[in-house]
């Protein structure tokens, strides 16, 4: 990903776009965002997002330099001053002196020579040195991301987020734009599987065309499935539409924010329905149905037996879990950062998961922001993961990684800093790597 940037226009929101264009704002939801030019939009710096909120996350998705936190910056910039940006380090410069531009104009070039490195790793396995084989997919939510499927050397569609749909449309989606929609991405991932994951709306994904009353916890609020149940016309379209776009081919899908096996069961009950009135009408049925759930909500890690004979795969949203877990708003710039998920217990919640997981062979995927950095992914293959799903431009970096990784190795290294209850997990991982020579920087 080009994460830092050099010599770029300040364009503040609301100003138009040039060629090259920073926006800089004090805060900004996914929907807005989506809203400008990505052919001139090249980088966003927040005063007031944390590094896993939901418009940074879309913003590195969409390939952007992308820093938040930047306190008082808005005060400090004018259309049109120069600015150089690193999303990786979460550094900006405001008018930079020509020493810092020439510094930055080599970590570009730098930059370019190590991408051309992940590029020739597009097509070869992600195959740990002891033979471990790790799948790495890309997350993805608007058709436009679909040529980094094959750019990226992804094996999969990891997550679908079908709401980024929702959110750029001026009115409710239409059951025959949808299925079209879906239709698309089937056919652009051809072989690969694709894993949809069901409306996710609330908290900072707000549709401006339907009512939604203001929340003083949206995080805790109304959104995702317990909108979709509350609203099972919508759930159904979606559903409906995801069968007819599925004739003939596997179909997954995704149920979003379950904190309760009862949630699971209703929502199985409305796809039901949907698959019903789909063989009613003799449509072509998908050739399997598998029906998977998030843990993102803490609640659902105590349910685990009974989850295991309920869903045909689970997926682990590290960005939320992590969130609810430690009671932390990851938007709230003055909390988002106090929290590693490098921490004794979020990997510790992340081993009782896999645990329980594997010993019912359960499909297990990781796609919150934590797949997409060298470091945690290689302290995941240690807790035993073996499906990962990130941002496209991450997959490289990741991929480097594991290529000089040995799975056996990181797994009784992770094992023994859990066992002796290690604070600093973070410090002796960046150590191991460092002694074993396995590359852990990303781009």
């Amino acid at each position: 990903m080009q994460r830092i940037l050099a010599g770029l226009d300040v364009t503040s929101v609301g100003e138009e776009l040039k060629q090259n264009s920073v926006l800089v704002a004090r805060t900004m939801g996914p929907a807005e965002l989506l809203d400008y030019d990505r052919e001139y939009l090249v980088g966003l710096v927040l005063e007031d997002a944390g590094v896993s909120a939901h418009v940074t996350i879309i913003a590195r998705a969409l390939g952007l330099a992308t820093v938040g936190g930047a306190t008082g910056i808005i005060d400090k910039v004018q259309p049109g001053d120069l600015m150089a940006v690193n999303g990786l380090s979460g550094k900006v410069h405001m008018r930079p002196s020509d020493k810092i531009a020439d510094i930055y104009r080599q970590k570009i070039k730098d930059q370019s020579e190590q991408s051309a490195v992940y590029e020739a790793l597009r097509e070869r396995p992600a195959i740990t040195r002891d033979g471990f084989e790790v799948s790495l997919g890309m997350n993805a939510g608007l058709e436009i991301d679909l040529p980094h499927l094959q750019r990226s050397g992804a094996t999969s569609i990891g997550l679908y987020r079908t709401e980024l749909h929702f959110m750029i449309s001026e009115r409710l989606p239409r059951l025959k734009e949808l299925q079209a929609s879906y239709a698309n991405v089937l056919e652009a991932a051809g072989s690969r599987p694709v894993t949809f994951r069901t409306l996710d709306i609330g908290g900072d994904k707000i549709l401006p065309y339907l009512r939604h009353a203001h929340e003083e916890n949206p995080a805790l609020g109304w959104r995702a499935i317990r909108f979709a149940l509350d609203r099972p016309a919508i759930f159904r379209t979606q559903v409906r539409a995801l069968l007819q776009a599925s004739g003939g081919r596997n179909l997954n899908i995704l149920l979003p924010m379950i904190a309760d096996i009862w949630e699971i069961e209703q929502s199985r009950e409305l796809i039901n329905r949907e698959i019903a009135h789909h063989q009613k009408f003799k449509r072509q049925m998908p050739t399997q149905i598998k029906v998977g759930t998030m843990i993102e909500v803490p609640a659902l890690i105590w349910q685990l037996e009974p989850l295991m004979k309920r869903v045909d795969f689970i997926s682990v949203g590290t960005n939320d879990l992590l969130q609810f877990l430690f009671a932390v708003d990851r938007s709230n710039m003055n909390v988002a950062h106090r929290f590693d998920p490098l921490s004794l217990p979020f990997l510790n919640a992340l081993a009782g998961i896999q645990k329980i997981a594997n010993k019912h062979n359960m499909p297990v995927n990781i796609c919150g922001e934590m797949a997409s950095r060298p470091l945690e992914a290689m302290a995941l293959v240690g807790l035993g993961f073996s499906s990962l799903s990130m941002a496209p431009m991450a997959i490289g970096p990741v991929k480097h990684m594991l290529l000089g990784l040995d799975a056996n190795d990181i797994r009784h290294f992770v094992a023994q800093l859990l066992g002796d209850n290690v604070l600093n997990i973070r410090t002796a991982l960046v150590r191991y790597a460092q002694q074993r020579h396995i590359d852990i920087v990303g781009i």
